[in-house]
């Protein structure tokens, strides 16, 4: 699954609970907020000061790595 800026944030923790460990890293409490189901991480990233590119390319290599292994 690739994670864009249009991917709710708990679509991607769904798809990849190991992704809170990204968003943690970033200071985004999404994990914990009730508007995770249906903010974007896009929305999410411009609301708290976040550069969405580089948490995108954070999520995605996260995502590809677990997927290499074979999770």
């Amino acid at each position: 699954m690739e994670i864009s800026k249009h991917t709710t944030v708990e679509t991607a923790l769904k798809a990849h609970p190991e992704a809170f460990k990204v968003f943690y890293n970033y200071g985004l409490a999404c994990i914990l907020c009730s508007g995770a189901a249906a903010e974007t991480i896009g929305r999410g990233a411009e609301m708290h000061g976040v550069d969405v590119e580089s948490l995108l390319r954070d999520l995605n290599y996260l995502t590809r790595e677990i997927s290499a292994k074979g999770r």
